[in-house]
């Protein structure tokens, strides 16, 4: 309570970006990776995240600010405020002090 928060997020171009390029090197891993993170990124829509299957300690998705804008609101954030500035979206929110 009373709080800031800031955050860096992965947006949406960053995944065209990095799909062209797994796409461009031939690198299957890289194209199953960024699927995998584009489908965490249709579940993040739904609140949930799933780990990679071939690293269970990893978790990845894209951030749409729309979405964290959602999330952040229904943990109890106000004042969310979003930017892109080149390859990150920045996220700033705060919550009220306890009464």
């Amino acid at each position: 309570p009373g709080g800031q928060l800031w955050l860096t997020l992965h947006p949406m171009s960053m995944f065209r970006r990095d799909f062209a390029a797994a796409v461009r090197g031939g690198s299957a891993r890289g194209v199953v990776y960024r699927l995998y993170a584009l489908f965490n990124t249709v579940l993040l829509f739904a609140g949930r995240q799933i780990p990679f299957p071939f690293n269970r300690a990893r978790i990845e998705s894209y951030q749409p600010r729309m979405v964290i804008r959602r999330q952040l609101h229904h943990a109890g954030f106000r004042d969310v405020k979003g930017w892109v500035a080149g390859d990150q979206s920045l996220v700033t929110a705060s919550r009220a002090q306890a009464s």
